[in-house]
């Protein structure tokens, strides 16, 4: 019974995959055309100009989209990016240091708790570091008064986890088992996608790893990212 549930959950997801990559290419010229002519417009119109506002919400709004078709493709994407031995701690370093402003700005408390000892993996270093950017912008969004955003690193056997804990506003008990499908948000009115964790969790899934989410109203949230320990023998021995 679980194969054939895997068997069909990989069928949709293949099928939505062709579906994004489709929509995303005939979408993405006529984007790319409205976002240049309103820039030109702008570049043309004062700013004491009644259109000049117009016509910056216009780049705003195609900003959005060309976004929205940026996570189509890459949630289409199933073949895997360049493979190699990856630092877990500096993928974190990396995400994180994009988030120290805004941080102070939201008056989130960003606390990392860099392990001492090396930890390993083997996939890709980009694709890694778009699952944990995914999981801080999730945190931050949860946390609009401030709070406390916590993001730690161990070894549980031959496993690596990556803990991603928020004091936000928890998720309800009916949407925890649907936060992974592709365009599920409690954001949409406020320009999210539904697409973050959807494409967090399928780059997860091909590393070898799985995410689990506990959360609850109030609460706030906790993102578990599990994956495969690699030390730097083993890695060389898969290369060959």
């Amino acid at each position: 019974v679980r194969m054939e549930q895997e068997l069909r959950e990989k069928d949709r997801l293949a099928s939505l995959g062709m579906l994004a990559a489709g929509v995303a290419h005939e979408v993405n010229t006529p984007i790319t055309g409205i976002s240049s002519y309103a820039q030109l417009l702008l570049d043309e119109t004062p700013e004491d100009d009644p259109r000049h506002g117009l016509l910056r919400k216009v780049e705003r709004q195609s900003f959005r989209a060309s976004q929205i078709v940026r996570s189509l493709l890459d949630f289409s994407r199933q073949r895997r990016g360049e493979q190699r031995l990856v630092s877990l701690p500096t993928v974190v370093d990396q995400a994180v240091e994009e988030f120290r402003e805004r941080s102070r700005d939201r008056k989130v408390e960003l606390v990392w708790e860099r392990p001492g000892a090396s930890i390993l993996t083997f996939g890709n270093e980009t694709e890694l570091t778009q699952v944990v950017i995914n999981l801080i912008v999730n945190a931050l969004d949860a946390m609009r008064d401030g709070g406390r955003l916590s993001l730690g690193l161990s070894t549980r056997g031959d496993r690596a986890l990556l803990e991603v804990r928020d004091t936000g506003t928890g998720i309800p008990a009916e949407q925890l088992e649907r936060i992974f499908q592709p365009f599920f948000s409690t954001k949409l009115s406020e320009g999210g996608t539904g697409l973050g964790l959807s494409i967090s969790f399928e780059i997860v899934r091909r590393h070898g790893g799985r995410i689990e989410v506990e959360s609850a109203p109030g609460r706030g949230t906790t993102f578990i990212v599990s994956l495969p320990l690699r030390s730097g023998e083993s890695a060389n021995e898969a290369d060959c």
